[in-house]
């Protein structure tokens, strides 16, 4: 997956009873972890690259409450 100028790439794994998930930006992991299920894993995926593509998104919606 890319967003805008930087490359993502992740991967989801079954982990005997849980998701294994991680993130992973320029060769490096940057976030990781697991889930009891895949959608949840899914979902903390999506979270992750969301925050890392648009770092100044939530100062912005903080300034402006």
């Amino acid at each position: 997956m890319r967003s805008a100028d930087r490359a993502f790439a992740f991967s989801l794994r079954r982990s005997a009873a849980a998701w294994h998930w991680s993130v992973d930006e320029a060769g490096m992991v940057v976030a990781s972890g697991s889930a009891s299920s895949r959608a949840l894993a899914a979902a903390l995926i999506i979270r992750e690259i969301c925050s890392r593509s648009r770092p100044h998104a939530a100062s912005s919606i903080e300034q402006a409450a």
